[in-house]
């Protein structure tokens, strides 16, 4: 999706429905905003992975088997660095899971939902770490769906990676944080 103003939000929410058909390598992407390096703030990517791929167990509380697949949004920006949020429950191949993940005033919030679930659990809540309110408005990038811009510079066209074996769908942006029952709501209208 090429880069537009409407897409650079300060606050708000990022949610879609997703079934992975392969997870055998570390990393896929499913949803890419950002470049190479810390040139802009706001970058932000959804990405199913192994533990062992960028990260080591120890930054991730969540994960009992760094062997297993979860699904990981990096959130950065120019003074915090990396940020990485992970799912407690694993992905597995050929379900269908609902991912939200908000960011803003109010600290960023994960939510992963696998269909035929009951309600939305939060995954992860941010109030237990450094206070993270920067959006993605600062960031003028192209959006990607199914691939991965984390190798990319600034100037188009350049490599994407980390290609998804999968389908996608209800891609939805919004300019606010939703909360816990908003979610749920997304939720049960299901991904088809």
């Amino acid at each position: 999706t090429p880069k537009a103003d409407k897409y650079r939000i300060e606050k708000g929410t990022v949610s879609f429905w997703f079934k992975a058909r392969d997870t055998a390598d570390e990393l896929y992407c499913l949803w890419s905003r950002e470049e190479k390096d810390l040139d802009e703030s706001g970058h932000l990517t959804f990405m199913i992975k192994s533990d062992s791929k960028y990260t080591t167990n120890g930054d991730n509380p969540n994960i009992a088997d760094p062997n297993e697949v979860y699904l990981a949004v990096r959130f950065q920006d120019t003074s915090t660095g990396n940020r990485f949020y992970f799912s407690k429950e694993k992905v597995e191949e050929d379900a269908w899971y609902f991912v939200a993940f908000t960011f803003g005033p109010d600290n960023p919030s994960l939510y992963l939902i696998k269909e035929g679930s009951t309600g939305a659990e939060l995954d992860v809540d941010d109030d237990d770490g450094p206070n993270v309110t920067f959006g993605i408005d600062d960031n003028d990038m192209n959006l990607y769906f199914g691939v991965g811009a984390v190798d990319k510079k600034f100037e188009d066209p350049g490599p994407l990676s980390y290609p998804f074996n999968g389908y996608m769908d209800d891609i939805r942006i919004y300019n606010k944080q939703l909360n816990q029952g908003q979610i749920e709501k997304l939720f049960d209208n299901g991904p088809y």
